[in-house]
């Protein structure tokens, strides 16, 4: 039996340590779980500027997704199993983004396996929040689910994999590379200009206003041309004088056309390639390891609802769940997050946030400032 009630957990060595008891109050710790395809490398930045809101590096853990182009570690799960029982009595946040509520959940399945009744503990569970941000795994039904496969999956793979010519791409450019127009279009020109039947703002839930992130200008001119940079100048004019009309296809239009045209360097955010430590030292290459371990049965499982049903049994054991909806999540719309919230009885209203303009890939790695600064708990 690897736990031993009133101790922590080594991750490094596998082996319980002192008992809590005898240890000073630590800070929370802060478990960061990525999407499909994030690597190490291009959560860098993440990591550092999350370890300045939670007193330290030391304090976040980070991990990149099963699904991408590092190496894999046949230790993962055990790894981040070891974060939960190392710091879940003092305090842990945990953030799973898309496919990291699936390797979240394997992670809790190793503990409910390896050490017996750790979640049945109220002492264990009181302390944890998880904050779910376009989480995978939480879809009910035949239609729902064939509906991810056949439509959810393709979609996303397509925008962040191959990095096709798509809305999301032109939404993540917007959002990441600020228009210079002086009456640049707004996002709520482009909600109007597309539709309600594209945007998570259902009105019934509050909302993380979009902030620009207007230092990311200075990085088009690494990846830019002085001839893009131009274009660019007159695509975002078409854009705001088709967004002031309110028509909706040539606003798609120009969208597409400006993530197509900002493309490599949208690309290097996600590479974290746009710190100046990383910048010698990118990553192998972007396309998913789909067949590493581990892979191939976490993308299936990110198509059923176990995940929603364990953190619906952690909310009932005490744990505090929260949830965050991309405005243009494609694959989880609020209407997830609500059915959550009715399953344990919670006012969604108090846990749920819906960030604006922002799509299912690009929270939180392009702009991890504003993916703390929205979280919807108070650290």
């Amino acid at each position: 039996m690897l736990g031993i009630e009133g101790n922590v957990y080594s991750p490094e060595k596998g082996l319980p340590l002192v008992a809590v008891e005898n240890q000073p109050k630590a800070p929370r710790h802060c478990l960061f779980a990525g999407g499909m395809s994030a690597t190490n490398v291009g959560l860098t930045r993440l990591h550092n500027v999350w370890g300045e809101q939670y007193g330290g590096k030391e304090n976040v853990s980070v991990f990149n997704s099963v699904v991408s182009s590092d190496k894999p570690d046949s230790k993962r799960v055990e790894k981040m199993a070891g974060v939960i029982l190392a710091h879940a009595g003092t305090g842990l946040d945990i953030y799973a983004h898309s496919l990291g509520a699936v390797e979240v959940l394997r992670a809790i399945e190793w503990i409910e396996k390896h050490v017996e009744g750790f979640f049945d503990d109220p002492e264990n569970t009181k302390n944890i929040r998880i904050e779910l941000r376009g989480p995978v795994g939480v879809f009910q039904g035949i239609k729902e689910r064939s509906n991810v496969v056949a439509k959810g999956f393709p979609r996303l793979v397509s925008r962040h994999v191959l990095r096709s010519r798509t809305l999301e791409c032109g939404l993540d450019s917007f959002n990441a590379f600020p228009s210079r127009e002086e009456n640049a279009l707004l996002p709520e020109q482009i909600r109007s200009a597309l539709g309600s039947r594209w945007s998570n703002m259902t009105g019934e839930l509050p909302v993380n206003p979009y902030v620009s992130e207007a230092s990311n200008q200075n990085y088009l001119e690494r990846f830019l041309t002085p001839d893009q940079l131009s274009d660019l100048d007159v695509l975002d004019g078409e854009l705001s004088r088709a967004g002031m009309r309110n028509d909706g296809a040539a606003v798609r239009k120009y969208l597409r056309e400006r993530g197509a045209l900002t493309k490599p360097a949208l690309g290097k955010i996600f590479e974290g390639a746009l710190d100046d430590d990383n910048r010698d030292n990118p990553p192998p290459g972007f396309l998913p390891k789909i067949l590493a371990k581990g892979a191939l049965s976490a993308l299936v499982r990110g198509g059923g609802n176990k995940p929603f049903k364990k953190f619906v049994e952690l909310e009932e054991k005490g744990a505090s769940v929260y949830w965050r909806v991309p405005e243009y999540d494609f694959l989880v719309s609020a209407k997830h997050a609500l059915r959550f919230y009715e399953s344990v009885s919670v006012d969604p209203a108090n846990r749920v946030r819906v960030d604006e303009s922002i799509t299912h890939p690009a929270d939180p790695v392009a702009d991890p400032k504003r993916a703390i600064g929205g979280t919807v708990f108070q650290r």
